[in-house]
Order: structure tokens, then sequence, then C-alpha cells
């Protein structure tokens, strides 16, 4: 761990902001009160709570109580410090979407600087439950125009992971795997659609992976099936981002 500095009473705009100038992480616990304005609006009355900024510009703030916070930007944030009616705020911007976070500091009792360093490795785990939601939420992951009409809808061969028409109306049957798709996924896929190609003759059918097996490419053009990457952290990514809004409607 880098250096860690304590500071209880200071020029506050002045520490602040050279603390995010330089990309550092700033911890501090006061007495404030929080608004935000942007895809919906909200108001949090004064209360005492931890603020932590990022090095990336990602900004929480965190009540005495839960894990998880009651507002926040995410990284890439514009930050910026000043002080209004004998007040020091702290004002993140969001450029796109734009939104708007204040913070209005009534009493600042700790703050925290220090420089750490993380090179840890982290390992994603979820399933296609995880990736069949986000697509739910999301259409768009998979194509433009799509429209989520069913999910496990089943068919004599099995069940249907997802059920969608695309923005010509053409029938879509979705086959999701989280690893690595091979061979026994393709053949899957072609089992649901051979089904329905019976009476709907052009219906689509489209694998979706992170990754497709050495091969499975042209096995899957060859039966007319198609193929979408998509990684699972994306997915999880949606997730947490629509978990994330919900806070503000």
């Amino acid at each position: 761990m880098g250096e860690v500095e304590i500071y209880r009473r200071s020029d506050w705009i002045e520490i602040l902001s050279k603390a995010v100038r330089e990309k550092r992480v700033v911890v501090i616990m006061a007495s404030m009160e929080v608004r935000y304005k942007g895809r919906s609006s909200s108001k949090l009355s004064p209360g005492e709570r931890i603020c932590i900024i990022k090095p990336d510009g990602a900004v929480l703030i965190h009540r005495p109580f839960g894990y998880e916070p009651v507002n926040w930007q995410p990284s890439g944030s514009l930050i910026t410090f000043g002080a209004k009616d004998d007040k020091i705020y702290m004002k993140v911007v969001r450029r796109k979407p734009h939104e708007i976070l204040t913070v209005y500091f009534d009493k600042i009792s700790t703050v925290i600087i220090a420089d750490l360093v993380d090179k840890g490795v982290f390992s994603m785990i979820g399933d296609e439950e995880d990736m069949r939601k986000a697509i739910i939420l999301r259409p768009e992951l998979v194509e433009e125009g799509l429209k989520i009409i069913k999910f496990e809808k089943r068919l004599p061969p099995g069940f249907v992971d997802l059920y969608a028409l695309d923005s010509e109306g053409r029938l879509v049957i979705i086959e999701l795997k989280k690893d690595v798709a091979g061979l026994d996924a393709v053949i899957q896929l072609k089992r649901y659609v051979d089904y329905i190609r019976r009476d709907v003759l052009n219906a689509r059918g489209i694998l979706v992976s992170p990754k497709l097996a050495k091969n499975c490419l042209e096995a899957l053009r060859g039966y007319g099936l198609e193929y979408k990457r998509l990684s699972l952290e994306k997915c999880l990514k949606v997730l947490e981002e629509e978990k994330g809004l919900t806070k503000f409607l």
C-alpha cells in the first residue's frame, strides 16, 4: 500500500481537488445532503454518510447500513469541488447519458486519502440465466430491433432459451451458452429451428455465447444458422446497471 493521509481539519476544497487530480482514493466521512438529476431525479436529506471517490472517477455514497450505495456515479465522471452558502459541495457529472450528482457537505469529520494498488484477477461467476435476463432487458445485445416474446418456450425437441421477433417480423430462436459453445450446442439449436421451420420457413436461429469452438461457425452457416458473440461479463454488467437505475425510479 502506498501513502495514506488522514485529515480532520483542512482547506477541504484544495485538499480534495488535489487528490482527485492526482487520481488517489478518497474517503470522506461527513454529514451530507445528496441530489441527483438525470434519467430521473432524487433527493437525499442530510445525514451522516461515507463518500468514496475512486481514481477512475467513480463516486459512491454509502449510508451507515446496507452494502449497496444509496447514490453513485460510474467511472469516467468529472468531479469538481466548490463552496456555496458556507457549505462545501462536490459536483459529479456523467457525460453520456448526462447525469449530475451533487453532494453538499454540512460537516466533514474525517478525510482519508490513499494510494492503493490492486492487480488481482477477478473471476466472473454466472450462468445462462443471467445472460437470458440481460437480453430480455436489452435485446439489442443480440441484435438491434429484436423483440423478445417468450423465454424457456417448450418445444418437442426441448426448451428454447429465448423466442423473439427481429426488426422484419421474422421468428428468431436463440440458444444461450455461458462458456465456449461447441458442436452439441449447434446441433441443439438446429433441432429447434428445424422443428419451427416446418411451419415458419424463414425462421432464424442464433447461437449466443462468449466463444465458439473451432469449426463450429462453418457448421452453423451450413445449417443456415447464425452466431453472436456475447460475454457473460457484459451481461452481468447490464444487470448491475439496471439494478442501480431502479434506485432512482
